[in-house]
């Protein structure tokens, strides 16, 4: 029944479509003459084929819509119009139909066809009968098929472009004809591969070529376009017509100021260089803030581009320099979006009194853009080659091969591009430049790509919420991951008051209803686990401490059962923003907490605890209750009250004494850290080699205020074994100065491994791999994803060419395993890159491997070692230009210091675990040789190590090293450096 319903729809649409062909009373009037159409577009589309209709002497207008590019008969006269409905060419015999436009046929015999002249108008009878187009296919035989959009889910009347940013396949039904198209690179052409005829094929629709795009037809007359022979025929040449290749858009933005200063622009008092919220500032030369480096001043939240004399726009970023000839644009807020969403390396950029105006011409950007790419890839690709940086040589020479082919066609098409007077030529030109702009592109990201380091010993860690169904799911994932190089993963464990195994204290999270793993039933974190370490992957239960509910779901037995736990804010209300919260100064809750710690760490092999949401929430600015913090519980307010030995209404004394709110501020400071510590301990008492992390806010001025979480104080009292600071922005320079004050804050005592989310905000997948770079030159010790979910095929690739050249071991792994990577790591970087470049002192270089192997001799068990071993690092680091030349040397120091500090947080976290050092009462580390250790079973027998004795007579006391490796070499002592972190 359904097909005959079906079948019937159809042959109603075939009749209406074949009576619209007939222009009932559709009529075009020029000045008082009023012009009957006879027919629009003379034909019809069905299941039995394509039927021309024969027109004789009718007056005919031909749309885009028609078969052909071309209207061709003899003694007719051609009226090309545009949307406006104004004459732009008149021709006999044959016309162009454009695709913003339409075409008149009329009869030459007509009154008249002598008499319109171009540039006239005519009056339609209505405005939908003819209908305008921006993009459309066409064969080489001149067969023409509009598009009426790209990317987006099929209706039922449409015709779709399909690429693979869309998805894998087209997802479209089977009530319909698609079409495959695919590039051939020999040929530089498009191609027709594969059809799709209404109902047949897969019910997903047809799968997207990477190297070309589908396009999918519904309704009337579109479902019929793409049957095979109708229109087009397997293996034809496809061009793709797009007017926005001869167009160009225009955008205008209010401009705020010019050289502002806190006169002329109060709006940006609290900002920096004077940029307000949301303003366009122009900075010029003269600009008197402008640092020794030529930039605006301006701070990170925003976004900046630089103009020339000519006002072609040569610069974008966060920060760039003010042309000495020309002017920087910099905005913030939605001033930095229209510049981030409208402006290319080569728009035209104009001013008039205080309107910004941005011109595009798509073709000169995409000429301009690849043009600036190719030339700073050069750049860092001579930089990092001269450099002797550990890359990606063969890959980045193979993509630079490619794009300098590339670049000639491009520059050769452009050429032709701005020669051809013919649009339909023109077009061509310009539809091959943007892909040829699409192909350069893609070969530049996998050069950047090539050139990027890829660090072997670093933490290269995922957070991931579990979305897995079954066994073979977390296998797939975590098959995928290890291929990729992370070795470390913070699985959700407890989130929104949930979680991720069964447990005697709270309810298993929704998302897990019905999952099972195999031999491991419903209990998620079991098979995880197990599968993670079959594969060298830590995990992490990442747990999210206070944050308790959200208002997305309901809620879990830990709030729902237990009323008094919420949170409440000011007003007594319990949600924050959307979130709902446990109260962190209630012991009750606390003790919960802790216990639910305490089972899972018995239960489960996991190889640390990530803390998340240690703090009070931040309300929204415009919340109900006035203020922007919570907290105020009645368990709260009375232990503080007790406390401090105050009596009263809490809310009317910190009305009439700031120093009341104060004390409350950090009251609730010391319920978080309080928690904090408990958890820590509990966890630490059931499995002591368990790393201790935390995931938090960067800012730590903000983070104690807003937050009320003191993250450094807990640091600092040595109860962190790494941190993974949420550096969330788009610009690497932002992350990486962010990542520097940090390290500044943790110094020794802790790792650094920066957490970043490039690709889960919306930007490039190059940002990401830019970013991970970023956190280890600035001192972090490698960094983590948000979030696993990001992984799609194009980021894939982009680890594939960059970080998964080499696998990584974590620096807080046993010390025995980085030193071996890191002497790994050297020997290659010697035998590969520094040899051949002639920068290695070949006299010297077997004595260095022979301390190479005396290194991994010695016993690595407790901090008294580590200091042995760091004392040794540290000498090689110092010597270093007895064995290496130029950059080679540089390089050399750079991974020895690297190393050094390494070593250094491992002879710290060493004393405070085995309690020889507390760094909450003694500020300065002791001596790691002052203390007794455990000796090692098996070695009872052994004398304690002597550091003059055969084992490190190669490498410690002045004498022996120098008489063994440099008897020559004179002036060393002067030349003696210690890099320490």
């Amino acid at each position: 029944m359904k097909k005959i319903m079906v079948l019937f729809m159809s042959l109603i649409l075939v009749f209406l479509w074949a009576q619209s062909v007939k222009a009932a009373s559709f009529t075009l009037t020029y000045n008082d003459t009023i012009i009957q159409i006879d027919t629009i577009d003379p034909v019809s589309y069905s299941s039995e084929g394509v039927t021309f209709i024969e027109t004789n002497n009718d007056i005919v207008i031909y749309t885009a819509l028609w078969h052909y590019t071309h209207a061709s008969f003899e003694d007719m006269t051609f009226i090309t119009f545009n949307q406006a409905y104004e004459v732009t060419k008149i021709e006999q015999d044959e016309a162009y139909i454009p695709l913003d436009g339409f075409v008149l046929a009329l009869p030459n015999n007509h009154p008249l066809s002598s008499i319109i002249l171009v540039g006239d108008h005519m009056v339609p009878s209505n405005t939908t009968s003819i209908r305008f187009f921006t993009r459309a296919i066409e064969s080489a035989q001149g067969v023409r098929s509009v598009i009426t959009g790209e990317n987006i889910p099929r209706s039922s009347q449409a015709m779709v472009l399909y690429d693979s940013s869309y998805a894998d396949t087209t997802n479209t039904s089977r009530l319909g004809s698609e079409m495959t198209i695919t590039f051939d690179e020999t040929k530089q052409t498009y191609h027709v591969s594969h059809f799709r005829a209404p109902g047949a094929g897969p019910s997903e629709g047809s799968p997207i070529p990477n190297d070309g795009f589908v396009l999918s037809g519904a309704g009337m007359p579109f479902q019929f376009y793409l049957i095979e022979g109708y229109k087009f025929t397997h293996g034809e040449e496809i061009h793709f017509m797009d007017l926005s290749i001869l167009k160009s858009e225009t955008f205008t933005y209010h401009l705020n100021d010019t050289n502002p200063t806190l006169e002329t622009n109060p709006d940006g008092v609290n900002a920096g260089a004077y940029r307000g919220a949301n303003q366009l500032i122009k900075y010029t030369y003269e600009w008197e803030q402008k640092t020794s480096a030529g930039l605006t001043n301006t701070n990170a939240f925003g976004y900046e581009v630089a103009v020339n004399s000519e006002g072609i726009v040569i610069a974008l970023g966060t920060h760039v320099v003010i042309p000495q000839d020309g002017y920087v644009l910099s905005g913030n807020g939605e001033a930095a979006a229209f510049l981030r969403n409208h402006v290319y390396l080569g728009s035209m950029a104009s001013i008039h009194e205080d309107t910004v105006t941005i011109n595009n011409q798509t073709t000169a950007i995409a000429l301009i853009g690849v043009e600036h790419a190719y030339a700073k890839a050069i750049e860092d690709y001579h930089m990092r080659l001269d450099g002797l940086y550990a890359i990606d040589f063969n890959g980045a020479e193979n993509s630079l091969a490619a794009i300098e082919t590339l670049m000639e066609e491009i520059r050769l098409n452009y050429e032709h591009f701005n020669q051809e007077e013919d649009d339909q030529a023109k077009m061509r030109y310009g539809f091959m430049i943007r892909k040829l702009y699409q192909s350069i592109d893609q070969k530049i990201l996998e050069l950047k790509l090539a050139l990027l380091p890829s660090y072997q010993i670093g933490a290269r860690a995922l957070w991931h919420r579990p979305n897995e169904r079954t066994l073979e799911d977390i296998i797939k994932h975590l098959d995928l991951w290890e291929s990729l190089g992370y070795n470390l993963v913070y699985v959700e464990t407890l989130w929104t008051g949930y979680t991720n195994y069964p447990s005697n204290y709270i309810d298993m999270h929704p998302a897990l209803d019905g999952a099972t793993f195999g031999e491991h039933g419903t209990d998620y974190l079991k098979a995880f686990i197990e599968e993670a370490h079959k594969r060298n992957i830590e995990v992490h239960a990442w747990n999210e401490i206070f944050f308790m509910g959200s208002t997305a779901r309901p809620l879990s037995n830990v709030l729902r059962d237990n009323p008094s736990w919420h949170m409440l804010n000011l007003d007594g209300s319990n949600i924050q923003n959307t979130t709902l919260f446990a109260d962190p100064a209630n012991l009750e809750f606390r003790q919960f907490i802790v216990d639910y710690h305490v089972e899972l760490f018995t239960n489960y092999d996991l190889d640390g605890m990530e803390f998340d949401y240690i703090r009070y929430p931040y309300l929204d600015a415009n919340h109900p209750s006035g203020v922007r913090d919570s907290g105020y519980t009645d368990v709260a307010i009375e232990r503080f009250m007790s406390l401090h030995d105050l009596e009263g209404d809490l809310k009317t004394l910190m009305i009439e004494d700031a120093s009341v709110k104060l004390l409350f501020d950090q009251f609730r400071r010391d319920q978080v850290t309080d928690t904090l510590f408990a958890i820590r301990e509990a966890v630490l008492n059931v499995n002591p080699n368990a790393q201790i992390s935390m995931a938090i806010a960067p800012d730590h001025h903000g983070a104690r205020n807003n937050y009320l979480q003191e993250w450094p104080k807990w640091v600092e009292n040595g109860w962190i074994d790494h941190i993974s600071p949420m550096i969330y922005h788009y610009d690497k320079d932002f992350v990486g100065n962010r990542i520097a004050t940090i390290q500044g804050i943790i110094g020794n005592k802790s790792f650094q491994y920066s957490g970043i989310a490039p690709v889960y905000y919306g930007y490039s997948v190059y940002s990401n791999q830019e970013q991970m770079l970023e956190a280890n030159l600035r001192g972090a010790f490698g960094s983590a994803m948000f979030a696993s979910h990001n992984l799609n095929e194009s980021f894939i690739n982009a680890i594939v060419l960059s970080t998964a050249r080499t696998k990584a071991v974590l620096p807080h792994a046993n010390l025995e395993i980085v030193l071996a990577k890191a002497i790994e790591e050297q020997r290659y970087k010697i035998e590969t890159i520094y040899e051949p470049a002639g920068a290695v002192n070949s006299e010297h270089i077997d004595q260095l491997y022979t301390v190479f192997n005396q290194l991994l001799t010695l016993e690595l068990s407790h901090a008294k070692d580590y200091q042995v071993l760091y004392t040794q690092i540290q000498i090689l680091n110092a010597y270093s230009d007895l064995y290496f030349e130029g950059a080679a040397k540089n390089r050399f120091e750079e991974d020895t210091s690297r190393l050094m500090a390494i070593i250094d947080i491992h002879i710290s976290r060493d004393l405070i675990g085995r309690g020889f050092w507390n760094p909450a009462t003694m500020q300065e580390r002791p001596d790691a040789s002052s203390f007794d250790y455990p000796v090692i079973p098996g070695d009872e027998g052994l004398d304690e190590p002597s550091t003059t004795g055969p084992k490190f007579g190669l490498l410690l006391t002045g004498s022996i090293f120098i008489s063994t490796l440099a008897l020559g070499a004179s002036g060393y002592f002067l030349k003696k450096k210690f890099f320490t972190n």
